[in-house]
């Protein structure tokens, strides 16, 4: 997989996680190739793109974590993430991550990417099916808890 989109999408998770949430990240462990199955911490939403090529983007965070990004993003105090609202929170960060990460992307080669609306769930013992797209896990971390992105992309060249 291309570095400039592993690169790109790491970059866009740690400077909207300090604007959007005031959460620093400091990434820790090394790439991990994707898995046939990616289990889920607790709570992830997704974020596919298509253009020149396609691919989608995963944030996985653990309860607490879910809890405290949905918090700093309201700024009131939130209790549980099994409601629409709640949920929107964690929907909305990837959503910008994924914004950001693509923008940036068009802008410097001409991509054409586009978004498609993210999908979010909660729960215990979820998991997603490795898509036949080549992919990069990334374990990060927060003082609020730990986290992962995961992206896919496939077809076509940037450089």
């Amino acid at each position: 997989m291309n570095p400039v989109i592993i690169d790109t999408f790491i970059q866009s998770t740690i400077n909207m996680f300090k604007e959007m949430v005031d959460l620093q990240v400091t990434q820790f462990g090394d790439l991990l190739p994707g898995e046939d199955y990616l289990n889920i911490i607790d709570t992830y939403a997704s974020v596919s793109f298509s253009g020149k090529f396609r691919g989608r983007f995963i944030l996985d965070v653990n309860h607490l974590l879910g809890l405290k990004i949905c918090s700093n993003l309201m700024a009131e105090e939130v209790l549980t993430l099994r409601n629409k609202l709640n949920l929107s929170g964690i929907s909305e960060l990837t959503n910008t991550i994924s914004g950001d990460a693509i923008t940036s992307i068009n802008n410097t080669y001409h991509s054409g990417l586009r978004l498609a609306p993210p999908v979010v769930a909660t729960g215990k013992n979820l998991g997603v099916a490795k898509i036949k797209m080549e992919s990069v896990t990334i374990q990060m971390n927060t003082d609020s808890g730990p986290f992962k992105i995961n992206i896919a992309v496939e077809g076509g060249e940037i450089l």
